[in-house]
């Protein structure tokens, strides 16, 4: 059964998508809405007159709310997105990342109207990298979409009735054409790669969030493997480039050669990082 937020903010010059397949690639703000006290995901332990505390059913809200974030997860290329839980009168502004949820105290936006006005006003000043999207993607060209397309449907063609399993998917309609951007930080060599859907990745919006591609090398000209995924920040631990140069150095066998791998970074020059983890250990 396909699931869709109750409400849902679109970018004006986007317009609101024609079709249910293509809502939650052009999403910018889930809005969940649910009419009773009792429907609320968390509670405020400070104030136990405000919002119930969640009880029994409240469990298949969450992960309701859940679905939606990793739907849009899925479909876009984020660092964090914003979403907007309403309870009867009552509302909570959460920021998801690959660390977890920072989430409000409730507000009643029928008396208080101002926290939920300006937090819409400001949203709506916010650019595409402030609403949490990944600066180093954009989406491809109609040529470098065709490009892609006729690549990868040529590739599975080859397979015949052996074909891997969920391959297929790579091509799906409701999923954008995207570019992603590369700069090796030694060489200062860019590299840009056509995606569209994962053909593998982790059905949950937190974690590393591993994500496998079939790719379009837009300068060689060729179809490749791109792994996506979100590492640990400990000093102590090899990243995987230089866990694959280990190797490679040594020679071991049958280890993948890698043409690029970088830790992805913002416009303004600084790795993506996730904060949620920063605001663990504030008293609510």
């Amino acid at each position: 059964m396909a699931l869709r937020p109750d409400l849902a903010g679109f970018d004006a010059k986007d317009g609101e998508p024609s079709d249910n397949a293509n809502i939650w690639s052009s999403m910018q703000l889930c809005i969940d809405n649910r009419a009773e006290d009792a429907f609320d995901v968390t509670y405020d332990p400070n104030d136990r007159e405000g919002l119930r505390e969640s009880e029994g059913g409240s469990t298949k809200f969450l992960g309701q709310m859940i679905h939606y974030v990793r739907e849009q997860m899925s479909h876009q290329h984020r660092v964090f997105m914003f979403s907007l839980h309403t309870v009867h009168d009552s509302a909570r502004l959460i920021r998801w990342d690959r660390m977890g949820a920072i989430v409000t105290e409730a507000f009643n936006f029928v008396l208080k109207p101002q926290i939920l006005a300006e937090f819409l006003f400001r949203f709506s000043l916010l650019g595409p990298e402030g609403r949490g999207l990944d600066s180093s993607v954009e989406l491809a060209g109609p040529e470098e979409c065709h490009e892609f397309t006729e690549a990868v449907a040529n590739y599975l063609d080859s397979f015949g009735e052996r074909k891997p399993p969920h391959f297929d998917s790579t091509l799906d309609a409701s999923y954008p054409t995207c570019k992603i951007l590369f700069c090796d930080s030694g060489s200062g060599e860019r590299s840009s790669f056509i995606v569209r859907r994962p053909f593998s990745e982790i059905p949950f919006p937190c974690g590393r969030a591993t994500r496998g591609y079939i790719a379009w090398d837009v300068g060689r000209k060729k179809l490749v493997f791109l792994k996506d995924t979100w590492r640990p920040e400990e000093s102590s631990r090899l990243s995987e480039k230089e866990a694959y140069e280990t190797l490679a150095e040594h020679k071991v066998p049958y280890v993948p050669t890698f043409l690029i791998a970088e830790d992805v970074r913002s416009s303004t020059g600084e790795p993506q990082r996730t904060v949620t983890q920063d605001y663990s250990d504030i008293p609510f």
